[in-house]
């Protein structure tokens, strides 16, 4: 029995050892965490406060606080009034507008298919829209594909 007690005295040493040498936090990058130093060192080429349906053909959700208005040519990210954590859970961002144009004030909400039906997320408001170069749209699709 004192054999089985020191065995079990030593396993708990180590044991405890093993956690004293053990960072005590460890931060975890996540893919929004990329997104933003992105975006934070990306170069802003020209903001505007309304964007023409002609100069984007998709509509990305990149995180809670933007959405990426690109085309082949161009692309937009737009900063939202405020965080709309719903929204990257969604499948389908749909636009409510009333011209042909996409501007700040406007609203946005996700939809998504749930049992078969399809159901509207709480409504979000557009920001400004602010184009980026094609290096920082290259850096932030490359980020986007990461896993």
């Amino acid at each position: 029995m004192t054999s089985l007690l020191r065995i079990l005295v030593i396993a708990a040493a180590f044991l405890l050892a093993g956690c004293a040498t053990r960072p005590e936090h460890t931060e975890r990058i996540t893919r929004n965490d990329r997104i933003t130093a992105v975006l934070n060192k990306a170069t802003y080429l020209e903001s505007k406060r309304c964007l023409s349906t002609r100069d984007y053909d998709s509509v990305t959700v990149l995180d809670k606080d933007r959405l990426l208005f690109s085309d082949r040519n161009e692309a937009w990210v737009n900063v939202m009034r405020s965080s709309c954590p719903y929204l990257q859970n969604y499948d389908t961002v749909v636009l409510d507008l009333t011209t042909n144009r996409a501007c700040s004030l406007d609203f946005v909400y996700g939809v998504d298919r749930f049992f078969m039906r399809w159901q509207r997320g709480p409504s979000c408001t557009l920001g400004e829209f602010h184009r980026i170069s094609e290096p920082d749209l290259a850096r932030l699709n490359e980020v986007r594909r990461e896993h």
